[in-house]
């Protein structure tokens, strides 16, 4: 039976969640001609609400008759008229009536938009689901489970997370679908095992006209209205960033996503920036210039000036932006304060032999001198920065 939490009606508290729930009801309840007792339902109590209830309970004969004259005793087993109290018989009639499909309508305080239960088996499943992310900060992950336990527990809720939103590696990043948002492999939240989408698949609600609809992760399959959509999420942040000290993401309309730590004031490029300088397997350095995509300079593993190399997603990809003039001045600057440094050494390449009597290789390099393969084991070297950062993800932190 629906749970009423007060009472609706004449001189009823008519709180909005009891309200909406006892319109629902009488939105898919018939009477004997097969009409329904209300219109659309609203949440808001208003005459058409008062005038649907009496007429139901007359109908059922719950409340006395115009002009009866009863007695006493006879009169104080009917309910008030026009009022539905949570320990009526108005209200245990109006729940025997609902169609089997409605019998479990329940709604959350203070929102007007009735929906079905979800199963203990979806909970169950989802909790089980998350607990198997190993890939998931430890502390994260037990935070995303309790907020699935609490979810269904306080409103029988079962969230769940679709495929692409757990924790997303470097490639799954690089995809066009992700990369096409200008977010580049690296520089997503979804990266670093404290961050998933969790959302409402395959609630079922009420729409105003009493048909059940299914919604999805987003809840806009089944065209819930912005403010009916808003109390939902309300209802899962409540428990997500008040009781449990998650965060939400700064990117607007995001609301699906919940991290492990505060957005504000953090740069996803130079925390980008700083797990590569902390991981690089080629002692370089890094930073990030923000732009659209953002932009990273490296020193190319040389100890000199940064050079800009390109995007998250160029690089990745190995096709960094390596030329030769910023080769010719990152190699002269390291031969000018490493009198002993061989440039065939530093790209993998067996020294030159030197015919008797030749000149030796200049010390100031052109860009004549540069190699093609000097330029693509650069763009390799850079792109193996990336997969080591990839997979030291945990390495990762939050920095403005």
């Amino acid at each position: 039976m629906p749970d009423l939490r007060g009472s609706v009606g004449e001189k009823g508290a008519n709180a909005v969640h009891d309200v909406a729930l006892v319109q629902a009801m009488l939105r898919v309840v018939k009477d004997a001609k097969g009409v329904a007792y209300f219109g659309n339902y609203t949440g808001t109590y208003d005459a058409a609400t008062k005038t649907a209830i009496i007429a139901f309970q007359t109908d059922q004969k719950l409340i006395a008759a115009p002009g009866a004259n009863l007695d006493p005793a006879a009169a104080a087993k009917l309910d008030k008229t026009g009022l539905v109290d949570r320990n009526s018989a108005t209200l245990k009639a109006l729940s025997a009536a609902l169609p089997a499909t409605h019998k479990d309508m329940m709604i959350i305080a203070g929102t007007k938009t009735v929906y079905l239960p979800m199963t203990a088996a979806a909970a169950t499943a989802s909790v089980a689901a998350v607990g198997a992310k190993v890939d998931l900060d430890p502390t994260f992950r037990a935070n995303v489970a309790r907020l699935v336990n609490q979810m269904f527990a306080d409103h029988k809720i079962a969230l769940s997370i679709p495929g692409d939103g757990w924790n997303r590696d470097f490639a799954a990043q690089a995809i066009p679908a992700k990369a096409g948002t200008g977010v580049g492999p690296g520089e997503s939240n979804h990266q670093y095992g404290k961050a998933v989408d969790i959302g409402f698949q395959s609630l079922k609600w009420v729409g105003a006209d009493g048909t059940i609809k299914t919604d999805n992760f987003w809840l806009d399959a089944a065209a819930m209205p912005h403010d009916k959509r808003q109390a939902f999420w309300d209802a899962r942040n409540k428990i997500a960033f008040n009781a449990l000290g998650l965060f939400k993401t700064n990117k607007p309309g995001d609301l699906i996503h919940v991290q492990a730590y505060s957005d504000a004031g953090v740069s996803y490029g130079n925390s980008l920036a700083l797990l590569l300088q902390t991981v690089s397997p080629n002692g370089m350095r890094w930073k990030a210039v923000r732009a659209n995509p953002n932009q990273y300079k490296s020193d190319l593993g040389l100890g000199g000036a940064l050079f800009q190399v390109g995007s998250a997603l160029a690089i990745w990809g190995g096709a960094a932006n390596v030329t030769k003039p910023d080769l010719v001045n990152a190699l002269n600057a390291k031969l000018a304060v490493d009198k002993t440094f061989k440039v065939e050494t530093f790209f993998g390449l067996p020294p030159a032999p030197v015919k008797p009597g030749a000149q030796p290789p200049p010390l100031v390099l052109k860009d004549a001198d540069i190699q093609p393969s000097y330029i693509a084991t650069m763009k390799t070297r850079l792109q193996a920065e990336f997969k080591t950062a990839n997979a030291k993800r945990d390495k990762w932190k939050p920095v403005p």
